[in-house]
């Protein structure tokens, strides 16, 4: 049975907040009729860049950089001044470089760091046979605070489904290393004690990531996950008819990913303000018939706004505004009917830039398109067939790229714009469901 969306026309929307999404539309035909060839593991995690952003997410990439340093020579001096006893040094090291205002560089006692919380209302005690409430960017501390030598601190990496925590530690068999623990249970330090709390870092802000999800084309439904692990969809919406085209954005500015579909045959955009069936909240005509939809803050100013991409002449037609109107601003690249668009702030500088992938080779073109389509940064990842899609995975302030892989159903995300093997990897969706991503709540 057919679902009409209403058309309504809004007025001036005021947008208020930036969203950390980045949504990468997939043109419909060409995404169900490319092909898979066998897989190729893109597994064990590598390095993700570092840089000077105050968030959560740019301390454990921060940390993550220096995984497989040791204390041999004067290699962690940039540390601290000792080769000994230096977990703590690294700790508010990565701190430091983060941009951490305030990291307690003087303290050198792994408890001490405990201690320092406690007094700044930083420190988040670990309840007995519990995990406690650890987030990336915190330092674990073994043992409790203030009691002396012995314990030990680490960097949070990732907070896991499964009831773990992944870490970066610091003087870990005298280099640094990225282990996943039970928190629970986990013990280290000179005196074998278990971890006490987690000590927040102030004045880092909470970017929140991106997570995955689909549209699934045979039934016009989208499915979307809470979390980049495996699992049953957090939010199923249907929306729209078959045959439609879709497309996510914060279309109010209001920090959350929202639907959208773009119906090919009348040229018409159906977007909704929250992840739910109903009608159309906006609506308008934009595009041509056998346009890609797109979405993205083209112009900085904190909401996500609609435009296209015509395969048959390799321009994207960019709108400003969410209601019908020429386009605001016109990009030529990429290949005649041979690229996908991509859409993301690789920069970090807060507007979004349009890019391509092209399924032939497997390989993302990255440009900065508010500032120029030249020098692209050409990134082979995945296979021939995988479907691309961008988010900011890590809670930094980049956009990177990932691929979902519909032979096997599986999703290869990495937290930089570099070849090497996927970071983050987990099984979801259908084989003909095309990838999307947002900041779903």
């Amino acid at each position: 049975m057919t679902t009409h969306l209403h058309h309504r026309t809004p007025g001036h929307l005021r947008r208020t907040r930036r969203t950390a999404s980045r949504i990468a539309g997939v043109m419909l035909s060409v995404a169900v009729a490319l092909g898979a060839t066998a897989a190729v593991d893109l597994a064990a995690p590598q390095v993700a860049a570092a840089n000077a952003a105050p968030s959560r997410g740019v301390i454990a990439a921060t940390a993550n950089s220096q995984v497989g340093t040791t204390a041999t020579g004067d290699q962690c001096q940039k540390y601290g001044p000792l080769c000994a006893d230096w977990c703590a040094m690294f700790a508010t090291w990565v701190w430091e470089q983060a941009g951490v205002a305030g990291s307690p560089r003087s303290l050198y006692v792994a408890t001490a760091i405990g201690q320092w919380g406690v007094e700044r209302g930083l420190f988040k005690r670990r309840p007995a046979s519990a995990r406690g409430n650890p987030l990336p960017g915190d330092i674990a501390v073994y043992g409790e605070p203030g009691s002396g030598t012995g314990g030990h601190v680490s960097i949070v990496y990732t907070v896991n489904g499964d009831g773990t925590i992944t870490t970066i530690d610091g003087n870990d068999g005298n280099r640094v290393t990225r282990k996943t623990i039970n928190p629970i249970t986990a013990r280290a330090g000179r005196l074998n004690v278990p971890i006490s709390g987690y000590v927040t870092p102030p004045g880092a802000v909470s970017v929140v990531s991106a997570t995955a999800g689909v549209y699934r084309p045979a039934n016009a439904t989208f499915y979307l996950r809470d979390n980049n692990w495996a699992g049953a969809a957090d939010i199923t919406v249907q929306y729209g008819n078959i045959g439609d085209k879709p497309l996510v954005g914060d279309w109010d500015g209001n920090g959350t990913t929202t639907i959208g579909v773009y119906r090919p045959e009348t040229r018409y955009f159906y977007l909704r303000n929250t992840n739910t069936p109903g009608d159309a909240q906006i609506g308008f005509h934009f595009g041509d018939p056998g346009d890609i939809p797109i979405a993205g803050d083209w112009d900085g100013d904190g909401d996500e706004t609609v435009g296209v991409y015509r395969p048959s002449n390799s321009t994207f037609y960019l709108r400003n505004n969410n209601w019908a109107g020429p386009a605001d601003r016109t990009i030529h690249f990429g290949n005649n009917n041979e690229d996908l668009p991509i859409v993301g702030d690789w920069d970090g500088d807060g507007d979004d830039s349009v890019s391509v992938y092209r399924p032939a080779n497997a390989t993302f073109y990255l440009v900065n398109s508010d500032v120029s389509t030249d020098n692209a940064r050409v990134i082979q990842y995945g296979n021939h067939g995988d479907l691309p899609l961008t988010g900011n995975w890590n809670s930094d302030r980049y956009t990177t790229i990932g691929v979902y892989r519909p032979d096997t159903r599986y999703f290869y995300l990495r937290n930089d714009n570099t070849p090497g093997d996927a970071e983050i990897g987990f099984h979801f969706g259908n084989l003909d469901d095309v990838p999307i991503a947002g900041n779903w709540r």
